[in-house]
Parts: structure tokens; sequence; C-alpha cells
């Protein structure tokens, strides 16, 4: 499978799931004249160094965004070849250790306290399930102080996927999730 290739069905699919409740669904590895060119672009968590120059520090496959508050409600990893512990962790400290998040080169968008960080990985075999069970259950205790502006991000969650469909249906409960959550609090 070519990469990115699972990322743009995903994606294409949380549009149809949440673009008629007022969310855009922007994402990475598209084509250009196929999906909409105001929804495809790079993102990037990153940070500052001391000169003001936003270096990268890891990349993200699908975010969900208010069109009306301009909020992160969440930022997906699909890690499509991988259910690595360390990849996953490397994945969730290097977003969460940002100043920001970037699309298209622009932090225009903000994380906040209702934003879901959602990091997902291919386990075909479900040979890494149980250790990802248990990485989704200690998160929270490893999560920095609010010493970075990518902290603020409320929840995280780590978990697997078997195929497209398992993803896609995974996704969108923890994106509804996401969403009720926020309009609760």
């Amino acid at each position: 499978m070519v990469k990115g290739t699972l990322t743009v069905q995903v994606a294409r699919k949380l549009q149809e799931e949440f673009g008629g409740q007022g969310f855009d669904i922007l994402y990475d590895h598209a084509k250009k004249g196929v999906d909409p060119d105001d929804k495809l672009g790079k993102l990037h968590s990153f940070f500052k160094d001391k000169n003001g120059s936003k270096k990268i520090l890891a990349d993200l496959d699908i975010a969900v965004v208010s069109r009306d508050s301009k909020k992160y409600y969440a930022l997906v990893e699909i890690e499509e070849n991988t259910c690595k512990p360390k990849t996953l962790l490397g994945d969730v400290l290097a977003i969460l250790l940002g100043s920001g998040i970037l699309f298209k080169g622009k932090p225009d968008l903000k994380v906040w306290k209702g934003t879901t960080l959602l990091v997902m990985g291919n386990d075909a075999t479900q040979t890494h399930h149980t250790r990802t069970q248990y990485l989704n259950g200690k998160i929270k205790s490893v999560k920095p102080n609010p010493a970075t502006p990518n902290s603020k991000i409320g929840h995280v969650i780590i978990d697997s996927f078997v195929n497209a469909d398992d993803l896609g249906e995974k996704l969108k409960k923890y994106i509804h999730k996401t969403i009720d959550l926020s309009k609760a609090s």
C-alpha cells in the first residue's frame, strides 16, 4: 500500500460523517484535483528555537477542526505499518511537547482542553494489543506539565486497528465522544 493511502480513505469517510456537523477534516497525503485544496496540507507539531524559527517535531495525518471556533477537536496520527510501543509513544510525546500545530505552515488553529490526540497503530495480527492497552492506560501519568502549549491537549488515546474499516469505525467513535465531551464541558 502506498504511504498515506489509508489516511486519505479514512479522512474522506470522516468528512462525510462530520462535515455536516460544522467540522472540517484537514489531512495530508491526498490527491490534488480530487480532494479539496483548502483541506489538504501538512500538519506538524512544532517548537520555536532561540531565534524564533519553527522546527518540526512530528507530523500528523488528520485534524478535525470546528468551523466556528477554529479549534482542533481531534488530532490523528496513523502509523500505517507499525504498532510498536516506542513509535506510538514517540508520536505522543513529540506532539505534546510542541508549541503548537501548523497546518500549511501556519499556526492559525488552536489546541485546547477539548482536543483529543489519537495515535493509531496498525496491528493486523493483534500482536501488540495488550501492550497498546497498557500504554493507553498509563499515558495520562506521562503527560507533561503545562510547560508547553500543546500540553493543553485534554485527552490522549493510543489504540490499534486491524484494517481500514476498523480504523474508520474507531476514529468515528472516538471523535463523536470528543465532540460530546466538549459540548458537556
